[in-house]
C-alpha cells in the first residue's frame, strides 16, 4: 500500500490544492525511489533462488525489506500530516489513514499481517490492528 499514490489518485475527493498535490507528488516520487532501492535487490535474490534454498535466509531478506519499507514511509508521515487540513484528513479512506499512523506502522513493521509489497491488495482490515481499533488523527 502506497498511501501517497492513493492520495494523489483521490485528489478531487480529498480536495487537495495544486500546491498540496505537487508536494505529495514529490514525496511519492522520493518514497517510490526508496522502495525500488530496497526491493530490487531482494527481488533479484529471490528470483535467482534454486529449487532448494535456505528459507530462513529468504524470509530474513524479505523481513528486512519490509522493515526498511515501513521505516521509509514513516519518514514522510509528518510531512503529509503537515500538508493536510483536518477536513482532508477526515476524508482519507481508513486504509490510507492507517498507513499514515505511526502506531499502525510500528505494529506491522516486523509482522506479516497487513503488508503486501507484491501487489498492494494485501492490507489491514480498515481501522483494525489485531482486533484493536485504530483511530486516525483528527
Amino acid at each position: 500500500m502506497n498511501p501517497l499514490a492513493t492520495m494523489l489518485r483521490q485528489a478531487d475527493t480529498l480536495k487537495l490544492t495544486q500546491e498540496q498535490a505537487d508536494s505529495i507528488a514529490v514525496l511519492n516520487q522520493k518514497y517510490s525511489l526508496r522502495l525500488d532501492s530496497i526491493w530490487t535487490p531482494i527481488a533479484k535474490y529471490l528470483g535467482e533462488l534454486p529449487d532448494a534454498y535456505d528459507r530462513a535466509e529468504a524470509y530474513a531478506r524479505y523481513r528486512h525489506g519490509r522493515e526498511r519499507s515501513i521505516d521509509a514511509l514513516m519518514t514522510y508521515v509528518d510531512d503529509v500530516e503537515g500538508l493536510l487540513r483536518g477536513d482532508q484528513r477526515r476524508r482519507l479512506p481508513a486504509n490510507v489513514a492507517a498507513y499514515l499512523d505511526p502506531r499502525f506502522l510500528h505494529s506491522i513493521r516486523s509482522g506479516t499481517v497487513g503488508f503486501n509489497p507484491l501487489n498492494g491488495t494485501g492490507g489491514p482490515v480498515p481501522g483494525a490492528i489485531g482486533g484493536a481499533i485504530v483511530v486516525a488523527r483528527p
